[in-house]
Protein backbone atom coordinates (compact mmCIF):
# COMPACT_ATOMS: atom_id res chain seq x y z
CA UNK A 1 0.00 0.00 0.00
CA UNK A 2 1.40 3.40 -0.99
CA UNK A 3 1.46 6.54 1.09
CA UNK A 4 -1.96 7.59 2.36
CA UNK A 5 -2.95 11.15 1.43
CA UNK A 6 -5.87 12.77 3.25
CA UNK A 7 -8.03 15.76 2.41
CA UNK A 8 -9.49 17.31 5.56
CA UNK A 9 -12.09 20.00 6.28
CA UNK A 10 -14.17 20.96 9.29
CA UNK A 11 -16.69 23.42 10.72
CA UNK A 12 -17.91 24.16 14.25
CA UNK A 13 -20.75 26.62 14.78
CA UNK A 14 -23.36 27.58 17.37
CA UNK A 15 -25.95 27.14 14.58
CA UNK A 16 -29.34 26.81 16.29
CA UNK A 17 -28.24 27.97 19.77
CA UNK A 18 -27.10 31.34 21.19
CA UNK A 19 -23.96 29.73 22.71
CA UNK A 20 -21.68 27.12 21.13
CA UNK A 21 -21.04 24.25 23.54
CA UNK A 22 -19.29 22.13 20.88
CA UNK A 23 -15.50 21.95 20.64
CA UNK A 24 -13.26 20.07 18.25
CA UNK A 25 -9.69 19.22 17.32
CA UNK A 26 -8.34 18.19 13.95
CA UNK A 27 -4.68 17.22 13.95
CA UNK A 28 -3.62 16.17 10.43
CA UNK A 29 -0.11 15.24 11.58
CA UNK A 30 0.39 13.91 15.11
CA UNK A 31 4.10 13.51 14.49
CA UNK A 32 4.47 17.25 13.84
CA UNK A 33 2.18 18.05 16.78
CA UNK A 34 4.39 16.07 19.16
CA UNK A 35 7.53 17.74 17.82
CA UNK A 36 6.21 21.30 17.58
CA UNK A 37 3.30 21.40 20.02
CA UNK A 38 0.84 22.64 17.42
CA UNK A 39 -0.14 22.05 13.81
CA UNK A 40 -1.71 24.71 11.62
CA UNK A 41 -4.71 23.57 9.59
CA UNK A 42 -6.44 25.26 6.70
CA UNK A 43 -9.54 24.73 4.67
CA UNK A 44 -9.59 21.39 2.84
CA UNK A 45 -5.93 20.74 3.65
CA UNK A 46 -4.09 17.86 1.93
CA UNK A 47 -1.71 15.88 4.14
CA UNK A 48 0.41 12.78 3.79
CA UNK A 49 -0.36 10.45 6.68
CA UNK A 50 2.69 10.37 8.97
CA UNK A 51 3.88 7.40 11.03
CA UNK A 52 1.96 8.75 14.04
CA UNK A 53 -1.18 9.30 11.97
CA UNK A 54 -3.90 11.95 12.03
CA UNK A 55 -6.54 12.60 14.69
CA UNK A 56 -10.09 14.00 14.55
CA UNK A 57 -12.08 14.79 17.70
CA UNK A 58 -15.60 16.15 18.36
CA UNK A 59 -16.83 17.01 21.86
CA UNK A 60 -20.42 18.11 22.51
CA UNK A 61 -20.78 19.87 25.88
CA UNK A 62 -23.95 19.80 27.94
CA UNK A 63 -25.47 20.75 31.30
CA UNK A 64 -24.37 23.15 33.99
CA UNK A 65 -24.88 26.91 33.98
CA UNK A 66 -23.18 27.93 30.74
CA UNK A 67 -20.54 25.25 31.43
CA UNK A 68 -21.16 22.87 28.53
CA UNK A 69 -18.55 24.68 26.46
CA UNK A 70 -16.14 24.44 29.41
CA UNK A 71 -16.62 20.67 29.64
CA UNK A 72 -16.08 20.13 25.90
CA UNK A 73 -12.98 22.36 25.95
CA UNK A 74 -11.58 20.34 28.86
CA UNK A 75 -12.05 17.20 26.75
CA UNK A 76 -10.07 18.72 23.87
CA UNK A 77 -7.30 20.04 26.12
CA UNK A 78 -7.01 16.72 27.94
CA UNK A 79 -6.81 14.72 24.71
CA UNK A 80 -4.11 17.06 23.41
CA UNK A 81 -2.04 16.32 26.50
CA UNK A 82 -2.63 12.59 26.17
CA UNK A 83 -1.75 12.43 22.47
CA UNK A 84 1.37 14.52 22.97
CA UNK A 85 2.73 11.36 24.63
CA UNK A 86 1.70 9.01 21.82
CA UNK A 87 5.35 8.06 21.27
CA UNK A 88 5.04 5.80 24.29
CA UNK A 89 2.42 3.65 22.53
CA UNK A 90 3.28 0.52 20.55
CA UNK A 91 1.59 1.68 17.33
CA UNK A 92 1.82 -1.74 15.72
CA UNK A 93 -0.15 -3.38 18.53
CA UNK A 94 -3.95 -3.03 18.22
CA UNK A 95 -4.47 -3.78 21.90
CA UNK A 96 -1.98 -1.12 22.92
CA UNK A 97 -3.56 1.51 20.65
CA UNK A 98 -7.10 0.74 21.83
CA UNK A 99 -5.96 0.80 25.46
CA UNK A 100 -4.31 4.17 24.93
CA UNK A 101 -7.51 5.64 23.46
CA UNK A 102 -9.63 4.35 26.35
CA UNK A 103 -7.14 5.72 28.87
CA UNK A 104 -7.11 9.12 27.12
CA UNK A 105 -10.91 9.38 27.16
CA UNK A 106 -11.11 8.29 30.81
CA UNK A 107 -8.47 10.93 31.65
CA UNK A 108 -10.68 13.59 30.04
CA UNK A 109 -13.61 12.38 32.15
CA UNK A 110 -11.44 12.74 35.27
CA UNK A 111 -10.46 16.29 34.30
CA UNK A 112 -14.10 17.38 33.91
CA UNK A 113 -15.00 15.94 37.31
CA UNK A 114 -11.97 17.59 38.89
CA UNK A 115 -12.99 20.98 37.46
CA UNK A 116 -16.63 20.55 38.54
CA UNK A 117 -15.53 19.70 42.07
CA UNK A 118 -13.54 22.95 42.25
CA UNK A 119 -16.36 24.99 40.68
CA UNK A 120 -19.70 24.00 42.27
CA UNK A 121 -21.58 26.41 39.99
CA UNK A 122 -20.83 24.07 37.07
CA UNK A 123 -22.47 21.04 38.71
CA UNK A 124 -24.09 18.81 36.10
CA UNK A 125 -21.83 19.78 33.21
CA UNK A 126 -20.51 17.05 30.94
CA UNK A 127 -19.61 16.20 27.38
CA UNK A 128 -19.81 13.51 24.76
CA UNK A 129 -16.75 12.65 22.69
CA UNK A 130 -15.99 10.83 19.47
CA UNK A 131 -12.54 10.52 17.92
CA UNK A 132 -10.99 8.86 14.89
CA UNK A 133 -7.28 8.06 14.81
CA UNK A 134 -6.18 7.33 11.24
CA UNK A 135 -3.03 5.27 11.65
CA UNK A 136 -1.25 3.47 8.78
CA UNK A 137 -3.87 1.17 7.19
CA UNK A 138 -6.35 1.38 10.08
CA UNK A 139 -8.78 3.84 11.63
CA UNK A 140 -9.44 3.54 15.36
CA UNK A 141 -12.71 5.03 16.58
CA UNK A 142 -13.38 5.80 20.23
CA UNK A 143 -16.51 7.38 21.67
CA UNK A 144 -18.66 7.97 24.72
CA UNK A 145 -22.15 9.38 24.13
CA UNK A 146 -24.11 10.03 20.95
CA UNK A 147 -21.71 12.07 18.82
CA UNK A 148 -21.08 9.91 15.75
CA UNK A 149 -18.46 8.61 13.37
CA UNK A 150 -19.42 7.51 9.84
CA UNK A 151 -17.56 6.12 6.85
CA UNK A 152 -18.71 6.63 3.27
CA UNK A 153 -17.27 5.02 0.16
CA UNK A 154 -18.64 5.24 -3.38
CA UNK A 155 -18.04 1.49 -3.70
CA UNK A 156 -20.31 0.43 -0.84
CA UNK A 157 -22.19 3.38 0.65
CA UNK A 158 -22.52 4.76 4.17
CA UNK A 159 -22.07 2.97 7.48
CA UNK A 160 -21.86 4.07 11.11
CA UNK A 161 -18.57 3.37 12.83
CA UNK A 162 -19.90 4.30 16.28
CA UNK A 163 -23.00 3.11 18.09
CA UNK A 164 -24.96 5.67 20.13
CA UNK A 165 -24.83 5.42 23.90
CA UNK A 166 -28.43 6.54 24.30
CA UNK A 167 -31.75 5.44 25.76
CA UNK A 168 -33.40 5.33 22.34
CA UNK A 169 -30.56 3.29 20.82
CA UNK A 170 -30.99 0.73 23.60
CA UNK A 171 -34.68 0.47 22.69
CA UNK A 172 -33.68 -0.19 19.07
CA UNK A 173 -31.03 -2.73 20.11
CA UNK A 174 -33.61 -4.57 22.24
CA UNK A 175 -36.08 -4.55 19.31
CA UNK A 176 -38.51 -2.47 21.34
CA UNK A 177 -38.38 0.38 18.80
CA UNK A 178 -37.90 0.52 15.05
CA UNK A 179 -34.90 2.46 13.72
CA UNK A 180 -37.23 4.78 11.79
CA UNK A 181 -39.18 5.69 14.93
CA UNK A 182 -35.94 6.38 16.81
CA UNK A 183 -35.14 9.44 14.71
CA UNK A 184 -38.03 11.54 16.03
CA UNK A 185 -38.39 9.89 19.44
CA UNK A 186 -39.12 12.47 22.19
CA UNK A 187 -36.38 10.97 24.40
CA UNK A 188 -33.71 10.93 21.71
CA UNK A 189 -31.64 13.43 23.72
CA UNK A 190 -31.19 11.07 26.71
CA UNK A 191 -27.69 9.60 26.65
CA UNK A 192 -26.59 6.66 28.78
CA UNK A 193 -22.84 7.36 28.79
CA UNK A 194 -20.92 10.61 28.91
CA UNK A 195 -17.85 12.30 30.32
CA UNK A 196 -18.27 14.18 33.60
CA UNK A 197 -21.15 12.06 34.88
CA UNK A 198 -20.61 12.29 38.63
CA UNK A 199 -22.46 9.05 39.24
CA UNK A 200 -20.41 6.83 36.98
CA UNK A 201 -16.90 6.34 35.63
CA UNK A 202 -16.59 6.88 31.90
CA UNK A 203 -17.05 3.73 29.81
CA UNK A 204 -15.84 4.53 26.28
CA UNK A 205 -16.00 2.09 23.39
CA UNK A 206 -13.17 1.65 20.91
CA UNK A 207 -13.34 -0.13 17.55
CA UNK A 208 -10.92 -0.50 14.65
CA UNK A 209 -11.65 -0.63 10.92
CA UNK A 210 -9.54 -1.00 7.77
CA UNK A 211 -8.71 2.16 5.84
CA UNK A 212 -9.84 1.92 2.20
CA UNK A 213 -9.07 3.98 -0.86
CA UNK A 214 -11.78 6.61 -1.30
CA UNK A 215 -13.06 6.39 2.28
CA UNK A 216 -14.65 9.57 3.61
CA UNK A 217 -14.71 9.72 7.40
CA UNK A 218 -17.36 11.96 8.94
CA UNK A 219 -17.37 12.89 12.63
CA UNK A 220 -20.22 15.05 13.94
CA UNK A 221 -22.14 16.15 16.98
CA UNK A 222 -25.84 15.33 17.16
CA UNK A 223 -26.58 18.79 15.81
CA UNK A 224 -26.10 17.18 12.39
CA UNK A 225 -27.13 13.52 12.79
CA UNK A 226 -30.11 14.55 14.93
CA UNK A 227 -31.33 16.81 12.12
CA UNK A 228 -30.46 14.89 8.93
CA UNK A 229 -31.19 11.23 8.41
CA UNK A 230 -28.45 8.85 7.34
CA UNK A 231 -29.95 8.64 3.86
CA UNK A 232 -29.72 12.42 3.44
CA UNK A 233 -26.11 12.43 4.64
CA UNK A 234 -25.29 9.59 2.25
CA UNK A 235 -26.89 11.42 -0.68
CA UNK A 236 -24.83 14.55 -0.01
CA UNK A 237 -21.56 12.64 0.37
CA UNK A 238 -22.19 10.71 -2.83
CA UNK A 239 -23.03 13.88 -4.80
CA UNK A 240 -19.89 15.84 -3.85
CA UNK A 241 -16.38 14.62 -4.61
CA UNK A 242 -14.36 17.13 -2.59
CA UNK A 243 -14.57 17.48 1.19
CA UNK A 244 -15.04 21.24 0.82
CA UNK A 245 -18.12 20.73 -1.33
CA UNK A 246 -19.39 18.03 1.04
CA UNK A 247 -18.94 20.31 4.02
CA UNK A 248 -20.72 23.21 2.32
CA UNK A 249 -23.55 20.96 1.13
CA UNK A 250 -24.09 19.46 4.59
CA UNK A 251 -24.14 22.93 6.12
CA UNK A 252 -26.56 24.24 3.49
CA UNK A 253 -28.89 21.26 3.92
CA UNK A 254 -28.93 21.76 7.68
CA UNK A 255 -29.62 25.46 7.17
CA UNK A 256 -32.56 24.63 4.90
CA UNK A 257 -33.93 22.14 7.44
CA UNK A 258 -33.44 24.64 10.27
CA UNK A 259 -30.64 24.18 12.78
CA UNK A 260 -31.85 23.42 16.31
CA UNK A 261 -28.52 22.73 18.01
CA UNK A 262 -24.80 23.47 17.86
CA UNK A 263 -23.11 21.58 15.06
CA UNK A 264 -19.61 20.28 14.43
CA UNK A 265 -18.71 18.49 11.20
CA UNK A 266 -15.29 17.01 10.42
CA UNK A 267 -14.46 15.30 7.13
CA UNK A 268 -11.36 13.39 6.05
CA UNK A 269 -11.14 11.73 2.64
CA UNK A 270 -8.55 9.16 1.59
CA UNK A 271 -7.62 10.67 -1.79
CA UNK A 272 -4.63 8.37 -2.29
CA UNK A 273 -3.50 5.08 -0.77
CA UNK A 274 -5.55 2.70 1.32
CA UNK A 275 -6.62 -0.83 0.48
CA UNK A 276 -9.21 -1.75 -2.14
CA UNK A 277 -12.79 -1.15 -0.92
CA UNK A 278 -14.89 -4.20 -0.14
CA UNK A 279 -18.25 -4.88 -1.78
CA UNK A 280 -19.98 -4.55 1.58
CA UNK A 281 -19.15 -1.68 3.93
CA UNK A 282 -17.23 -2.46 7.11
CA UNK A 283 -18.93 -0.83 10.08
CA UNK A 284 -20.27 -1.23 13.57
CA UNK A 285 -23.76 -2.20 12.52
CA UNK A 286 -24.56 -2.89 8.88
CA UNK A 287 -28.28 -2.65 9.65
CA UNK A 288 -27.68 1.12 9.85
CA UNK A 289 -26.75 1.24 6.16
CA UNK A 290 -29.44 3.06 4.14
CA UNK A 291 -31.12 1.02 1.39
CA UNK A 292 -30.61 1.67 -2.31
CA UNK A 293 -31.86 5.08 -3.36
CA UNK A 294 -35.24 4.04 -4.76
CA UNK A 295 -36.26 1.73 -1.92
CA UNK A 296 -34.74 3.94 0.75
CA UNK A 297 -36.80 6.93 -0.30
CA UNK A 298 -39.97 4.91 0.01
CA UNK A 299 -38.96 3.11 3.19
CA UNK A 300 -38.44 6.46 4.94
CA UNK A 301 -42.23 6.75 5.24
CA UNK A 302 -44.11 4.50 7.70
CA UNK A 303 -47.17 4.55 5.45
CA UNK A 304 -45.22 2.72 2.74
CA UNK A 305 -45.17 -0.53 4.71
CA UNK A 306 -48.83 -0.03 5.62
CA UNK A 307 -49.73 0.42 1.96
CA UNK A 308 -47.77 -2.70 1.03
CA UNK A 309 -49.70 -4.66 3.65
CA UNK A 310 -53.03 -3.35 2.37
CA UNK A 311 -52.15 -4.16 -1.24
CA UNK A 312 -51.09 -7.63 -0.19
CA UNK A 313 -54.46 -8.18 1.52
CA UNK A 314 -56.28 -6.89 -1.59
CA UNK A 315 -54.28 -9.20 -3.83
CA UNK A 316 -54.97 -12.12 -1.51
CA UNK A 317 -58.72 -11.46 -1.50
CA UNK A 318 -58.85 -11.07 -5.27
CA UNK A 319 -56.90 -14.28 -5.67
CA UNK A 320 -59.14 -16.09 -3.21
CA UNK A 321 -62.34 -14.84 -4.88
CA UNK A 322 -61.18 -15.65 -8.39
CA UNK A 323 -59.73 -18.94 -7.23
CA UNK A 324 -63.05 -19.88 -5.59
CA UNK A 325 -65.00 -19.01 -8.75
CA UNK A 326 -62.70 -20.97 -11.01
CA UNK A 327 -62.50 -23.92 -8.63
CA UNK A 328 -66.30 -24.19 -8.32
CA UNK A 329 -66.76 -24.34 -12.08
CA UNK A 330 -63.93 -26.78 -12.67
CA UNK A 331 -65.82 -29.23 -10.46
CA UNK A 332 -68.89 -28.86 -12.68
CA UNK A 333 -66.94 -30.03 -15.69
CA UNK A 334 -64.66 -28.26 -18.14
CA UNK A 335 -66.91 -28.88 -21.15
CA UNK A 336 -69.96 -27.26 -19.61
CA UNK A 337 -68.00 -24.56 -17.71
CA UNK A 338 -69.23 -21.56 -19.76
CA UNK A 339 -72.83 -22.78 -19.72
CA UNK A 340 -73.10 -23.72 -16.05
CA UNK A 341 -71.76 -20.58 -14.37
CA UNK A 342 -74.16 -19.60 -11.60
CA UNK A 343 -74.68 -15.95 -12.50
CA UNK A 344 -76.38 -15.11 -9.18
CA UNK A 345 -73.55 -16.64 -7.17
CA UNK A 346 -70.94 -14.89 -9.31
CA UNK A 347 -72.77 -11.58 -8.89
CA UNK A 348 -72.87 -12.01 -5.11
CA UNK A 349 -69.15 -12.79 -5.03
CA UNK A 350 -68.47 -9.78 -7.22
CA UNK A 351 -70.45 -7.50 -4.89
CA UNK A 352 -68.64 -8.92 -1.87
CA UNK A 353 -65.33 -8.17 -3.57
CA UNK A 354 -66.45 -4.59 -4.31
CA UNK A 355 -67.47 -4.05 -0.68
CA UNK A 356 -64.17 -5.44 0.60
CA UNK A 357 -62.20 -3.31 -1.83
CA UNK A 358 -64.17 -0.22 -0.79
CA UNK A 359 -63.45 -0.93 2.89
CA UNK A 360 -59.75 -1.30 2.14
CA UNK A 361 -59.74 2.01 0.26
CA UNK A 362 -61.35 3.69 3.26
CA UNK A 363 -58.72 2.12 5.55
CA UNK A 364 -55.90 3.41 3.38
CA UNK A 365 -57.41 6.90 3.26
CA UNK A 366 -57.97 6.91 7.02
CA UNK A 367 -54.38 5.89 7.72
CA UNK A 368 -53.11 8.46 5.22
CA UNK A 369 -55.06 11.17 7.06
CA UNK A 370 -53.68 9.96 10.40
CA UNK A 371 -50.13 10.02 9.04
CA UNK A 372 -50.62 13.57 7.75
CA UNK A 373 -51.93 14.63 11.16
CA UNK A 374 -48.96 13.01 12.92
CA UNK A 375 -46.54 14.77 10.57
CA UNK A 376 -48.14 18.13 11.32
CA UNK A 377 -47.98 17.40 15.05
CA UNK A 378 -44.32 16.39 14.72
CA UNK A 379 -43.46 19.62 12.89
CA UNK A 380 -45.32 21.61 15.52
CA UNK A 381 -43.44 19.85 18.33
CA UNK A 382 -40.10 20.49 16.64
CA UNK A 383 -40.97 24.17 16.37
CA UNK A 384 -42.03 24.30 20.03
CA UNK A 385 -38.83 22.51 21.02
CA UNK A 386 -36.74 25.11 19.20
CA UNK A 387 -38.72 27.91 20.86
CA UNK A 388 -38.34 26.25 24.26
CA UNK A 389 -34.56 25.88 23.84
CA UNK A 390 -34.33 29.51 22.73
CA UNK A 391 -36.30 30.60 25.80
CA UNK A 392 -34.01 28.58 28.07
CA UNK A 393 -30.96 30.16 26.47
CA UNK A 394 -32.40 33.66 26.94
CA UNK A 395 -33.25 32.89 30.57
CA UNK A 396 -29.71 31.67 31.15
CA UNK A 397 -28.38 34.93 29.74
CA UNK A 398 -30.75 36.86 32.02
CA UNK A 399 -29.56 34.85 35.02
CA UNK A 400 -25.96 35.57 34.09
CA UNK A 401 -26.77 39.26 33.74
CA UNK A 402 -28.48 39.32 37.14
CA UNK A 403 -25.58 37.41 38.67
CA UNK A 404 -23.12 39.91 37.26
CA UNK A 405 -25.27 42.79 38.51
CA UNK A 406 -25.45 41.21 41.94
CA UNK A 407 -21.68 40.75 42.01
CA UNK A 408 -21.21 44.39 40.95
CA UNK A 409 -23.58 45.63 43.69
CA UNK A 410 -21.82 43.45 46.23
CA UNK A 411 -18.45 44.78 45.12
CA UNK A 412 -19.70 48.37 45.35
CA UNK A 413 -21.02 47.69 48.83
CA UNK A 414 -17.69 46.27 49.95
CA UNK A 415 -15.91 49.30 48.49
CA UNK A 416 -18.31 51.70 50.21
CA UNK A 417 -17.82 49.99 53.56
CA UNK A 418 -14.07 50.15 53.21
CA UNK A 419 -14.21 53.88 52.37
CA UNK A 420 -16.49 54.56 55.31
CA UNK A 421 -14.06 52.87 57.63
Amino acid sequence: MGKVVLNIAEICDKAGRPVNQDNFWVCPDLEAFIAEGTVATGEAVDVVLSDKGALMVVADGMGGMNAGEVASQIVIDSLKRSFSDVSSVALGDDGSVKGFIRKAIVAADHEIKKYAAAHPETEGMGSTVVLAWLLKDTVYVGWCGDSRAYCFNMANGLVRLSHDHSYVQELVDNEELHEEAAFNHPNSNIITRSLGDSGEKARPEVKKYPLHSGDVFLLCSDGLCGLLRDEEIKSILSSNQSVSNCLNALWQRGHEEGWTDNVTIELAKVVSGGIKPTEEPVGYDTSCIPSSSGNAERNKHPWYKLLLSVLFVVAFIIGAVLGGVISSHIHEGKESYSENIDSDSLYQQHMQYERTLSELRETVNRHSDEISTLKRERDSLKKKQAEYMDTIAKQRLQIDSLQNLQNAVLQDSVTTIRVAK
